[in-house]
């Protein structure tokens, strides 16, 4: 399912797409399947940084909380996009994908 939510600053837009994140983890979606894609660095911040807080997980672990460009330079260059994250041991695991 592809959503797409616009408008000003202050209206919602973080909350809105991070409760539909929610209810994706409530289905079984695995959080590392799950991509929040905006157009600036600033926004993506802000998402990752409430993401954290709310789902109680670090940020290495939504490797897909990004900027639109961000992802489609990766994507286009072949770029090897690498993440940390913590696996269900504890340990600190390595990810990587081509894009």
């Amino acid at each position: 399912m592809k959503t797409i939510i616009l408008g000003p600053p202050g209206t919602g837009k973080t909350t809105t797409l991070l409760n539909l994140v929610e209810e994706f983890l409530r289905s079984g979606t695995d959080i590392k399947n799950i991509g929040y894609f905006s157009f600036t660095k600033k926004a993506a911040w802000e998402a990752t940084r409430r993401a954290e807080e709310k789902f109680m997980i670090d940020q290495k672990e939504i490797p897909y909380f990004r900027t639109l460009h961000y992802y489609e330079s990766c994507r286009l260059s072949g770029f090897w996009f690498e993440s940390w994250y913590t696996n269900q041991d504890g340990m600190v695991s390595r990810r990587g994908w081509y894009f």
